[in-house]
């Protein structure tokens, strides 16, 4: 009886003990999961941002080229 009582606890244990090594595996994924998320959305906001200024940049510059433009033309006539 004691025994089948040891065998029994033996398995208890051993059955925690791979229980708690899937939480671990799960919990390691989910943090990998979240962390490549978030690496993925600061790519993303970066690319955003570096397309807004050079639109901003081509924007300026066309700008500057109208004025130029619109200063010689009145003068050339």
């Amino acid at each position: 009886l004691q025994r089948a009582i040891e065998e029994r606890v033996r398995e208890n244990e051993l059955k925690r003990q791979e229980e708690l090594r899937i939480q671990q595996q799960r919990e390691e994924l989910e943090r990998k999961q979240i962390e490549e998320t978030e690496r993925l959305n600061r790519e993303r906001q970066e690319r955003a941002r570096k397309e807004e200024d050079e639109r901003i940049e081509r924007k300026r510059r066309l700008d500057l080229i109208m004025r130029r433009t619109r200063q010689v033309s009145p003068t050339a006539k």
